[in-house]
């Protein structure tokens, strides 16, 4: 489980993709907003609203699962 602010958005896909591979698939990924507001506020480089994070949410499981999916049709390809 991981926030959407503590890591790029193709790094963690790299992460996961790299783990389950090692581990024969059974890695799942759980990505949040960010609910504990304390950990956005401390860093000045982090969205610090409500709004933010689930913007920067929205736009880590695009890039994340197109990178997966790209990933999948390189393999079959």
């Amino acid at each position: 489980m991981s926030a959407a602010t503590f890591r790029l958005p193709a790094q963690l896909a790299l992460i996961v993709a790299q783990v389950d591979a090692m581990s024969g698939g059974r890695v799942e990924l759980g990505l949040g907003a960010g609910w504990f507001e304390r950990n956005t506020v401390n860093s000045a480089s982090l969205p610090s609203s409500v709004g933010e994070r689930f913007d920067r949410l929205e736009e880590q499981l695009e890039i994340i699962t197109g990178m997966w999916r790209r990933r999948t049709l390189l393999l079959r390809g």
